[in-house]
């Protein structure tokens, strides 16, 4: 089987190989409750990058990336019942269905029946490649904050893989009759102006995000703010004066450190000072206003729900590009510049 792999720390270029033997499981091989798909895309993830070069390698183990794709049923176990062979399929999988599975960067996969479900009908395989990850995400980030019609809402970050969808979610969850603003560079507002964002803040224009939210927003303070990129404590520790005093600061993970190349180390260090301060008191250094870490809980029930959003028109896929299968690393190093407007796709096979 053909795809891509590594078997050491380090960054894609380094230590990515594309492999033409890698071990492909037979149809007999099945659990009951795992199908078999052939791989027709994968999306590419910053993130996955930086664990490739953050995490130790204790083996010499060929470890395929990634989580999200699509593709086609060639087989199933015994006891799946939502998904059948030459189903078009879509999904994602966190941290712990690829340790023991593998990732979807390859021709084949086997993978858990919860985190396959039908494509939707109006969307191809090649634009729902991306959504079983980053469009879960989204939407449970707009879920842990509650919003609803006529909410006000900050997204930083907003023209990003996950930042699009962030955005197309809390439109439908505000209404017209809510504020929608997004971070992102002028060369992107058009983009996120289409997808729902109403105010738009140049983010090369304020650098100093805080002060300029806190001399145009304290007098029509957000319900929610939902920060893409997590560059550091600052927005969140002045939130007090843009943020309702019952609002909240979700935070997706600190980019800077995962686009930026650091190390496991001061991610845990970032990691532990956000929850720190999450239960020290104001004048100890804690945050005044409620805040909390998020990562996509990704189920069968919540790609199912997925699939509904994305059906009925509240959520649609946002592509950057699509490559080839010898284009990978060219990939990698398109989303390390932190420029990708939306999805980075791989055509896997035809």
């Amino acid at each position: 089987m053909r795809g891509w792999a590594y078997r050491a720390r380090g960054t894609p270029a380094e230590v990515l190989k594309f492999e033409v033997d890698l071990p492909q499981a037979s149809p007999e091989s099945l659990g009951p409750h795992e199908v078999l798909v052939q791989v027709k895309y994968a999306a590419l993830f910053q993130g996955t990058a930086a664990m490739m070069a953050m995490m130790p390698h204790f083996n010499d183990k060929a470890w395929v990336p990634e989580n999200a794709y699509s593709g086609v049923i060639v087989a199933t176990g015994a006891r799946v019942e939502h998904v059948a062979v030459d189903d078009d399929v879509f999904g994602g999988f966190a941290a712990d269905v690829s340790r023991k599975y593998g990732g979807v960067l390859a021709e084949y996969v086997v993978l858990p029946d919860h985190v396959v479900v039908r494509k939707p009908r109006n969307v191809s395989l090649r634009d729902i490649a991306g959504m079983g990850a980053g469009g879960v995400t989204a939407m449970q980030f707009v879920e842990v904050t509650k919003l609803k019609r006529g909410d006000r809402v900050l997204i930083t970050g907003a023209s990003g893989g996950t930042g699009t969808l962030v955005v197309q979610a809390a439109r439908a969850a505000v209404g017209g009759e809510g504020l929608v603003v997004g971070t992102c560079s002028a060369a992107n507002e058009h983009l996120v102006k289409e997808l729902g964002v109403h105010e738009v803040i140049d983010y090369k224009q304020h650098p100093v995000l805080h002060e300029y939210l806190s001399d145009q927003y304290s007098s029509r303070p957000f319900d929610a703010i939902i920060d893409m990129v997590g560059e550091d404590n600052s927005n969140v520790k002045n939130s007090s004066a843009y943020l309702k005093a019952d609002g909240i600061f979700v935070f997706g993970g600190n980019m800077p450190l995962i686009h930026g190349g650091g190390t496991i180390l001061e991610m845990i260090r970032w990691f532990i000072g956000i929850k720190i301060a999450q239960t020290m008191p104001l004048l100890l250094g804690g945050m005044p206003r409620k805040c909390l870490m998020h990562s996509g809980k990704i189920s069968k029930e919540a790609l199912d729900k997925l699939v509904v959003f994305i059906e009925d028109g509240r959520m649609r896929p946002v592509l950057d590009s699509v490559v080839e299968m010898d284009q990978v690393l060219q990939g990698y190093s398109k989303l390390a510049t932190s420029r990708a407007r939306g999805k980075l796709i791989v055509h896997v096979q035809d």
